[in-house]
């Protein structure tokens, strides 16, 4: 990985003031919240964002969620700006064993989760109705946030009888949208590729090109056959302009990447193991399902009982709710229904 030579050719990064929630004695959290739409029987999404790009990048959805007659509340996770920065206590558990990774997963999906049951208590959240047409929250990761998401779901199962109680009033949805191949604990491919990790490009030009060369598209073969082979990983396609053009006005406020040389980092390198015992508990485990009745999860129907929503977006790329905001909040209803 390239170091600080690389981050200073980027734009400096602007601090947000934004509002912040104390998740407990240790932790808060900055976050971006659209308020309730016009109507006491709404649903909310609580949104955790990947590496790299904070809460930000959520913004253009989240201006359209009150007229869409839903509330949005999108968090920055630790390390990003706003919120607390992690303990060289919390951060040790990177380098440690894997149950010390374990135990640092389950940390910070406590956290999120945390934040979920505060923010309902705070702001008197609707619960699902009886019918099960309205209220309730839904939990969407993208990218790497995805693995926080589950993590949080999973932090469920140890929490307070009180917080459980709530909790299952509540919860009626786990969305992932487009989630990092570490959230759901699956190795990276022997056939893959990335700027940030080809030693031919010079030092202090990877991170700019990775980040560029992420928001772009990609003119793939065919995706039915389920053939890597068919992917393309490199050349972005020519059809349509990558997300960063037009994020760049609001680029310092978006893109933090400090993380991605620390914590994000880390947790992408060490958490392949403990993230996969954590997706199969909250996915096919039973004891989340009894805890939960209202959740679904994105996953196998045939294997746990047709709950699942699944839903492609051909001719899209990885930040879908920034190019195509009306796309990603209809599709996130979908998942709430």
């Amino acid at each position: 990985m390239c170091m600080a030579h690389c981050i200073s050719s980027l734009p400096p990064i602007r601090e947000m003031a934004l509002p912040v929630l104390n998740v407990n004695a240790k932790t808060h959290f900055a976050y971006l919240d659209s308020g309730a739409p016009n109507t006491h029987a709404y649903k909310t999404i609580f949104v955790v964002h990947g590496i790299a790009f904070n809460a930000k990048v959520f913004q253009k959805v989240i201006d359209l969620a009150q007229a869409s007659s839903v509330r949005i509340v999108a968090m920055n996770r630790s390390d990003y700006p706003g919120s607390s920065t992690l303990s060289e206590k919390e951060l040790s558990l990177l380098s440690g064993s894997e149950d010390d990774c374990a135990l640092y997963l389950s940390n910070r999906g406590a956290d999120v989760l945390a934040f979920v049951d505060r923010f309902i208590q705070g702001n008197r959240l609707p619960a699902i109705s009886e019918d099960g047409q309205t209220g309730g929250v839904a939990i969407l990761g993208w990218s790497l946030g995805s693995s926080f998401a589950i993590a949080a779901l999973a932090s469920a199962l140890k929490a307070d009888s009180a917080v459980q109680s709530r909790l299952s009033r509540y919860i009626r949805a786990l969305i992932l949208e487009d989630p990092a191949s570490v959230a759901l604990g699956i190795p990276m491919p022997e056939l893959n590729w990335a700027p940030g990790l080809d030693e031919s490009i010079p030092p202090q030009e990877r991170l700019p090109f990775n980040i560029a060369w992420l928001t772009s598209y990609f003119d793939h073969g065919d995706l039915s056959k389920r053939d890597r082979k068919t992917l393309t990983y490199a050349s972005p396609s020519i059809a349509r302009v990558p997300s960063i053009y037009s994020m760049y006005p609001q680029y310092s406020e978006i893109v933090d990447v400090a993380p991605l040389m620390g914590s994000d980092g880390l947790h992408m390198v060490k958490l392949g193991g403990p993230s996969r015992d954590v997706y199969e508990q909250v996915f096919f485990g039973k004891d989340i399902r009894a805890l939960l009745p209202r959740l679904k999860v994105q996953d196998d129907n045939a294997k746990y009982g047709g709950n699942v929503n699944l839903e492609m977006f051909p001719k899209t790329n990885h930040f879908v709710h920034w190019d195509d905001p009306e796309l990603a909040i209809a599709s996130w209803k979908k998942a709430l229904a």
